[in-house]
């Protein structure tokens, strides 16, 4: 089954704190400074999180609204990624919590993802 998650119907590109590893664009020019441990994250989970905190170190990370993406796999979390959450949270400890807002959002009000089942076709008037 094919599904449409949405978070936002809002049109705009927004800043964020992390983003997953099904896709992400990096400035060439970031190379040198951000890369890839494998040392610490030598499984497939949490590597993603790790560039973006290396990379929120000098830069913004934004999300685009205009890319449709596929993603084949709803993700497993197992005793692999408890374990790799523990590395992150070791590796990171002293920059954690990480935030890119200035204002505390109001916790009582809860939004909730939007989910469509894309079979046969997407949902009518909702995608321009």
């Amino acid at each position: 089954m094919y599904t449409l998650s949405v978070f936002s119907w809002d049109k705009t590109d927004a800043e964020v704190v992390a983003v997953d590893g099904l896709f992400f664009a990096v400035r060439g020019s970031l190379f040198p400074r951000v890369r890839f441990d494998d040392m610490t994250f030598d499984k497939f989970h949490f590597y993603d999180l790790d560039i973006c905190m290396q990379v929120r170190r000098t830069h913004k990370l934004i999300v685009t609204w205009d890319i449709l993406l596929k993603h084949l796999s709803g993700g497993v979390v197992d005793n692999t990624w408890i374990e790799a959450g523990r590395k992150f949270l070791a590796k990171y400890k002293n920059e954690l919590p990480s935030t890119c807002i200035n204002v505390i959002p109001d916790l009582s009000v809860h939004l909730e993802a939007m989910h469509y089942n894309l079979r046969g076709k997407a949902p009518q008037g909702t995608i321009a």
